[in-house]
This record gives structure tokens, C-alpha cells and sequence, in this order.
């Protein structure tokens, strides 16, 4: 029962007596309004909260992760191994070869075709800005190429080559919508199991403090994971809005563990179930046990 349409931009939102009553989309030129009884806002910056009228914060503490640029090297031996990629790279910083942000970061090798892809080119950003999103996309990619000049310095990768950078910088996190309930540090990192819970987090608090700076792990307590109840996606202000991915309401530490793929496609799902949920029982009349029910029919294994 769902229209997709490719090619829109949300460009506004209308707000009537606490929810929003509709949308504003841009398609190759021409505007359309769209109304429904409820709202998922999965833009990763809560652009529709920001329309709607919804409350959002921008980022957590005062400040927003780092972005990396991913990039796709070919002719790097798996061989060579990251310790010695690391180990360059910080010579090469030494010598004042660069712009290399950082010395440390995930990097692994492709099956099949061999090629490794790093996440090193780190960028401070502020993603609501378009100047500093150009000025850290250009500068990112200047960052791919002086690290290609460095991975050439290792044996057996003199030929080394630049596959592909990412079609955009990696952003870790914007705005946050805030919701009926914020995961605290202590929520996700202990691995508390809600029994209100839509979905479940499992990745450690990764969380990246600066440009350059090594990012900060810590794993999950107990059975590893963590119960993200329904209220944590659903709008404090807006009831009939509700928020799925990287714009989650956590702490520092929390945000940090919500904010990757894995989990945004568990609360995006919860999300869907839940705003359809709510669209048929006249906005924001929820069953929680019909939307747990519901998301163990489509195969969401909720550890219920």
C-alpha cells in the first residue's frame, strides 16, 4: 500500500492543534501537499520535525560527530595490514605530507575483488550549513588522494589506485527529534531490556570526538543489546510524528550506539508499524502489544 516517489525534496510541513496535517514536497520543479494522520521522519537531520514544528536538538553536548568519506583502493595487498597503513600514515604526518586528518581508522579488504576501503578522511561539519558541507566534501576528497600517495609507499602497492569515493561524505549525526523518551548512557550501555521495546540496539557506543582525534568505544553490558521502547520513537511535542535512524533522542553515548545502519533499519521498521498503526486507529491511539505483535509476524525477532 505504499507509493514511492524518487526525485522529491521536503520543503514544508503544516501544524494543526499539536501534529502535523501535511506535508510539502518538490518534484523536478513543481510542488504537491500531501496529508496523512501520521509521520516518519527518517531524513536523518529531522528536516520534517524542523518543518513540522516539532522540537529537535542539534547534535548531543553541544557539538555533532565527525563525517568520514569512505574510499575504495585497489592494489593494496591485504598484506601490508592496517598497523602498517597506521604507521605510514603518522610518518607522513611527521613530514607534513598531507592533508591527512587521521592516523587511525576502519580499514578492511574487500572478497573477491581484493580492494580496501579506509575511513580516515575525517571532516568537522555542520550539515545544516552548505558551506561547510562543500568545504568538508572538497576538502575530504583532497584528503583521498594524499592517502592514496602514502598507501603507495607500502611494498607491493606502488600501483595503488583510488576506486571510488563515497557518492557523499559519511555523516554521523545532525539533528535529533526529541522524543517521549531519551536513551541515556546508562539505558543503552547496560543493555536494558524494555518491555516496551520496538526494536534492539547491539553496536557499541562508537563515538567520534573530532577530526583526527581516535573515536571512543565502549561495548554493551549484559546480553549485549539493548530494548528500544516505542516512546523513543515518537515525538514529545507532535504525537503523530515519529523518528527512525540517526535523529533518535540519546545521550552522548547512546546516540553514538543508535545512530549506525544496523539499527536504523530496526527503528525504521518500528517506526512504520507503529505510524501505521497509529494512522488506523485515529492518530496516536497505540497498542504497544499489536505493534510488538505485528513486528514478530514480519520477522523483526524481538527477544520478547
Amino acid at each position: 500500500g505504499v507509493d514511492v516517489m524518487f526525485g522529491t525534496d521536503l520543503t514544508g510541513a503544516t501544524r494543526r492543534s499539536g501534529n502535523i496535517e501535511s506535508v510539502t514536497v518538490s518534484m523536478f520543479g513543481e510542488t504537491r501537499s500531501l496529508e496523512a494522520p501520521s509521520f516518519v521522519d527518517a531524513t536523518g537531520d529531522a528536516i520534517l520535525a524542523l518543518h513540522g514544528g516539532a522540537a529537535t536538538r542539534y547534535g548531543t553536548d553541544g557539538r555533532a560527530q565527525t563525517g568520514t568519506l569512505g574510499v575504495r583502493y585497489a592494489g593494496i595487498p591485504e598484506s601490508a595490514g592496517s598497523a602498517a597503513i597506521h604507521q605510514a600514515i603518522t610518518a607522513a604526518q611527521a613530514a607534513g605530507i598531507g592533508p591527512l586528518t587521521s592516523r587511525t581508522g576502519l580499514v578492511v579488504w574487500l572478497p573477491g575483488s581484493g580492494d580496501m576501503v579506509a575511513y580516515l578522511a575525517d571532516e568537522d561539519v555542520d550539515v545544516r550549513d552548505a558551506k561547510s558541507l562543500a568545504e568538508a566534501e572538497r576538502h575530504a576528497r583532497a584528503q583521498a588522494w594524499a592517502y592514496l600517495e602514502v598507501f603507495r609507499s607500502l611494498p607491493g602497492a606502488g600501483n595503488a589506485r583510488i576506486v571510488t569515493t563515497g557518492p557523499q561524505l559519511g555523516v554521523r549525526e545532525s539533528r535529533h527529534v526529541l522524543t517521549r523518551k531519551e536513551l541515556s548512557d546508562d539505558f543503552a550501555l547496560s543493555g536494558t531490556q524494555d518491555p516496551a521495546m520496538v526494536a534492539a540496539g547491539a553496536w557499541p557506543a562508537e563515538y567520534h570526538p573530532g577530526a583526527g582525534k581516535p573515536s571512543q568505544w565502549e561495548m554493551i553490558a549484559g546480553p549485549g543489546y539493548y530494548g528500544i521502547p516505542l516512546d523513543a520513537l515518537i515525538s514529545r511535542d507532535t504525537p503523530n510524528l515519529f523518528a527512525a535512524g540517526r535523529l533518535l533522542d540519546g545521550e552522548r553515548k547512546a546516540a553514538a550506539s543508535l545512530r549506525v545502519m544496523g539499527t536504523s533499519f530496526a527503528t525504521g521498521q518500528a517506526a512504520g508499524v507503529a505510524a501505521a498503526a497509529a494512522a488506523q486507529h485515529n492518530r496516536g491511539s497505540l497498542d504497544l502489544h499489536a505493534v510488538q505483535a505485528e513486528l514478530q509476524r514480519q520477522d523483526a525477532r524481538l527477544p520478547l
